[in-house]
């Protein structure tokens, strides 16, 4: 009779330490999707002010959005004067 104390399988290892590298395996895992994760959610910091110009019948709008992400608009009718 072969003596089999100890080992598991034909790799040599015992269930213990198997089961650690699974453990390990696992963790590792488990820190890499963590980590694609945040790195796609992160955003790339704005730079620029956009302004957005809408020309609709009756008047146009204009929206601010500047670095910090904040916005503002400005609505006018058409045929109105705006005073300086």
């Amino acid at each position: 009779m072969p003596d089999t104390e100890g080992s598991f399988g034909n790799s040599g290892q015992t269930p213990r330490s198997a089961l650690m590298r699974k453990k390990t395996a696992f963790l590792l895992l488990a820190f890499a999707v963590s980590a694609a994760s945040l790195v796609a959610q992160t955003r790339t910091a704005r730079t620029t002010l956009d302004i957005y110009v809408v020309d609709v019948e009756g008047g146009n709008s204009v929206l601010f959005v500047a670095p910090s992400g904040e916005s503002s608009s400005s609505t006018r009718e058409r045929g109105s004067k705006r005073r300086s």
